[in-house]
């Protein structure tokens, strides 16, 4: 009943995209003794890590419902942003994570995937203070904007990480 350490082998193991890629040329993936070994109690591996990711993404899903339906009114009524600034802010948000999302796939061969998900993840939850201040600081509206293109960046470049590291466990 004690807790194993998923380990680095799964922040290693190349992403799903590249995995038939990486089998031809003999690089890692996991086995599936280390994927069935109990890990938590009789929980086998697979089913605590996708378990886990699944819990972190769902959780997410309902912390995001709840503060992006209030960024408009945040930049509208603090922020004194007219509608066109903040259809403008949308335009550019969307363009900025598509830009953004094309340095997960290298930065997961250079951190390893759970390391980014986690880097990612914290990066949104600062970026989130960031927008608003958290009644420690008023930030300019250029500051708030910065921060909040980085916060829905670092969440749409995360989520890949966190489905491909789902799919290569179960």
């Amino acid at each position: 009943s004690s807790m194993v350490s998923v380990g680095k082998a799964l922040s290693d193991l190349p992403n799903t995209d590249e995995a038939s890629l990486s089998r031809r040329r003999g690089g890692a993936r996991l086995s599936q003794a280390w994927l069935d070994e109990p890990v938590f109690g009789s929980w086998q591996r697979r089913f605590v890590v996708a378990l886990t990711v699944n819990i972190f993404f769902i959780a997410t899903l309902l912390a995001n419902g709840m503060t992006v339906r209030y960024f408009a009114l945040y930049f509208t009524e603090v922020l004194k942003f007219d509608p066109i600034k903040l259809c403008l802010l949308n335009a550019v948000c969307r363009l900025f994570i598509a830009a953004f999302a094309q340095l997960g796939k290298p930065l997961s061969v250079l951190l390893g995937r759970v390391n980014l998900a986690i880097i990612l993840h914290l990066g949104s939850a600062i970026a989130t203070f960031g927008i608003y201040g958290g009644q420690i600081f008023t930030p300019t509206p250029l500051f708030a904007c910065a921060c909040y293109l980085l916060r829905f960046a670092c969440l749409h470049a995360r989520d890949p990480v966190l489905y491909s590291i789902t799919m290569d466990t179960v």
